[in-house]
């Protein structure tokens, strides 16, 4: 059983992942932006992350900045899950220890349970 934090604003992604990943047997958490997802991470040791890029209050950008700053969370795995043009910041992706880029619209379920267990 892996512990999962899906962070994302939109509830039609958020809610049909976290039930996937739990009925897989997983312990998830859920957050609807950056900052409300550091905040949980207060309390919720995560195995791995999937984050949205494109999200309100704190983006997903701006949420890898403040994970790779606490060295506690440095090792935590990323998994970026996106609607967005990932092609213009990949190379930034990369820097900040993002592990896979997935797009919402052509998402492989199964591959991404793979990423995350």
């Amino acid at each position: 059983m892996a512990h999962i934090l899906v962070v994302d604003d939109t509830e039609d992604c958020l809610l049909p992942l976290a039930r996937l990943l739990r009925h897989d047997g997983h312990s998830v958490e859920c957050a609807t932006n950056g900052l409300e997802a550091l905040t949980v991470l207060e309390r919720f040791r995560a195995d791995s992350i999937i984050l949205d890029l494109m999200m309100p209050v704190m983006d997903g950008f701006e949420f890898l900045d403040a994970l790779r700053q606490r060295e506690e969370w440095k090792d935590i795995h990323v998994v970026v899950l996106t609607g967005y043009c990932e092609n213009l910041r990949a190379e930034r992706l990369n820097r900040l220890g993002v592990s896979e880029i997935l797009l919402k619209g052509s998402l492989d379920w199964q591959r991404l349970l793979k990423l995350v267990t």
